[in-house]
């Protein structure tokens, strides 16, 4: 496994001015702009977030066919992060249960620690496609057309889109 910091794409490189010729990759891939297609397998209760994503990343212009992969989990994670989160909200966070001597004891719920989770992997997902304020700056937008309207507020509020 690799260890220190990951490496800084070369496009990235370029736009800051600090490329060395003799330290770039010349067969570095290039992989094609636009939308990569919604896989079949994609549960029905992702594809809302699939498509959200989808919009968003292609406004931003940063999108390549080459993001299937980690836009596909970041949809899946993040339908989990959200029923997990409905669940929470109604059930709450803990529950009451009895011990083998009697008394009472007040546990977590295995699904805070499961929404926990899903949380962490969706926005390592969602940083990877440039979608945290910090990976931003990171990222680099690609030459693209049209506008699709923004979702996100609908989407963020339960609604999903449409």
């Amino acid at each position: 496994m690799r260890t220190g910091r990951p490496p800084v794409p070369t496009k990235l490189k370029i736009l800051r001015g600090t490329l060395r010729k003799h330290r770039q990759n010349l067969a570095e891939p290039t992989p094609p702009t636009g939308a990569p297609a919604m896989p079949s397998t994609l549960p029905e209760k992702a594809r809302p977030a699939w498509r959200w994503l989808v919009r968003l990343l292609v406004r931003m212009r940063v999108i390549t066919k080459a993001d299937g992969p980690v836009l596909l989990l970041a949809a899946l994670r993040l339908t989990d992060y959200l029923e997990l989160r409905s669940d929470v909200d109604t059930n709450g966070r803990t529950f009451t249960t009895t011990t083998t001597t009697g008394s009472k004891m007040v546990r977590q719920r295995p699904e805070v620690a499961l929404m926990t989770a899903a949380w962490r992997d969706a926005m390592q997902a969602l940083g990877q496609l440039g979608l945290t304020p910090a990976m931003r700056s990171r990222v680099s937008a690609v030459p693209m057309t049209g506008e699709p309207e923004d979702e996100l507020e609908g989407f963020l509020g339960g609604k999903g889109p449409a």
